[in-house]
């Protein structure tokens, strides 16, 4: 009996793996309502220091920096430091549409009035990364604390938000 069970054991396992193909796993996945609509899946906000972004490609390079796989927009170009917002979507990059823009709006310290930074995304991606580094580096925030925040994913040429997302604290009539 127990040779028979032991023969008959990866016939069954090999039964279930073939229903945990890919190709099941992607008609399963556009039967949602929406599918196919860019989203951005989860936002991190995360301070770095400069060191954070030298790699070892700078030192051959003449001291240019290389963001190897990672997509990384700043406000100030010159600054590595500061506040970053990395932003997953639910694609890769590469596959976003050209021309789009990221607009982040912070409540920072005691103010309840919203600052805007407006991130342009390059329209060459070379990664297949499906996230972002969007960093407010000019020092326009510092070290305050920021309490609620809301990204906007916005198509340049109609001005129409694509999507968005924000934190608990962001007022939900703003």
């Amino acid at each position: 009996m127990f040779r028979s069970l032991f023969f008959l054991l990866p016939v069954l396992c090999l039964q279930q793996l073939a229903n945990c193909s890919p190709h099941n796993n992607k008609i399963l996945s556009t039967s949602h309502p929406g599918a196919g609509a860019i989203k951005i899946v989860n936002v991190n906000v995360e301070r770095h220091a400069q060191e954070d972004f030298v790699r070892i490609g700078e030192y051959f390079n003449g001291g240019r920096e290389c963001g190897g796989r990672r997509c990384i927009v700043r406000d100030d170009g010159n600054v590595r430091a500061g506040l970053y917002f990395v932003i997953n979507f639910n694609r890769p990059l590469k596959n976003l549409p050209s021309d789009l823009s990221l607009n982040i709006y912070t409540m920072i310290g005691n103010s309840h009035i919203p600052e805007k930074f407006e991130f342009a995304l390059p329209n060459r991606r070379k990664s297949f990364t499906a996230e972002i580094y969007c960093g407010i580096t000019s020092g326009r925030i510092g070290d305050a604390r920021i309490n609620a925040w809301k990204v906007e994913l916005v198509d340049n040429g109609s001005g129409k938000i694509i999507s968005d997302c924000r934190n608990y604290m962001w007022p939900k009539n703003m």
